[in-house]
């Protein structure tokens, strides 16, 4: 694993009566897309943190993830269903029902993979299920993927699978406390955000052997985003507040 040093490039609030930031993504302009629980929106910013256009919804989303340069997937967990919105338009096209309360999502090739209540299930664009897998889980939670790997949190710890649900291997540090937020990276390394040990990690993808925390000092972290092409990430942390990074590679020791 190459460790990686994180660089604050830009902190700024997100305020709106009772917000909530409970997930986030860059799009393939670069633009920051960032769910709000609370609120019920979804914002669109720039990286210099000007709010560029608002959706608002009627039921409460929770996370979101790219389909393409004009769509994006968000969960809604009390509606039991997945919303296509096309962000020229600013509007839903398509709900996708879901027989869970549906939490984390994210999208790899043609296929949507989300984090239930009870189970992680892959399902296409059109809403058929292609698998179920049961997983273990105590709450609303995030997941991400790589390849052929997804990843996923529970209580504490970071757990890998595959997508016939064998697992792979587990993580878990007393420094990490309450895994939530996850992305990958280009490398396949995996960033986990601990809301209450107020950190988040760098840990490799391959085999949970090799970790290290590159920030610490944000308060409970919810949300991580990853853009690999411009080697950037974002974290949505304290409720309201989103910081941007900047990735270098850093041979220092790994903790």
């Amino acid at each position: 694993m190459v460790p990686y040093e994180a660089r604050s490039r830009n902190d700024f609030n997100v305020q709106s009566g009772d917000t909530f930031i409970s997930g986030g993504v860059f799009n393939s302009r670069g633009k920051v897309l960032l769910i709000d629980r609370n609120e019920q929106k979804l914002y669109i910013f720039t990286c210099a943190a000007d709010c560029e256009d608002v959706l608002d919804f009627k039921d409460k989303p929770f996370d979101i993830t790219v389909i393409n340069e004009n769509v994006v997937a968000v969960t809604f967990p009390d509606a039991k269903s997945v919303s296509l919105v096309d962000m020229i338009e600013m509007k839903t096209i398509k709900s996708l029902p879901v027989n869970e309360c549906c939490f984390g999502i994210t999208y790899q090739v043609k296929d949507l993979i989300i984090r239930c209540s009870e189970s992680i299930i892959i399902m296409n664009l059109n809403g058929i299920v292609m698998r179920t897998i049961r997983v273990q889980t105590d709450f609303a939670g995030h997941l991400t993927c790589h390849e052929d790997r997804i990843y996923y949190t529970h209580k504490s710890s970071l757990i890998c699978i595959d997508k016939s649900g064998n697992q792979i291997f587990t993580f878990e540090d007393p420094a990490l406390e309450r895994a939530e937020g996850l992305a990958t990276d280009f490398e396949g390394n995996v960033y986990v955000a601990g809301i209450d040990s107020n950190n988040v990690w760098q840990i490799s993808g391959t085999n949970g052997k090799q970790s290290r925390k590159i920030i610490n000092v944000l308060i409970s972290p919810k949300s991580i985003a990853f853009n690999e092409t411009l080697n950037r990430f974002l974290v949505a942390y304290d409720k309201t507040n989103v910081i941007i990074y900047d990735l270098h590679s850093s041979f220092g020791s790994l903790i």
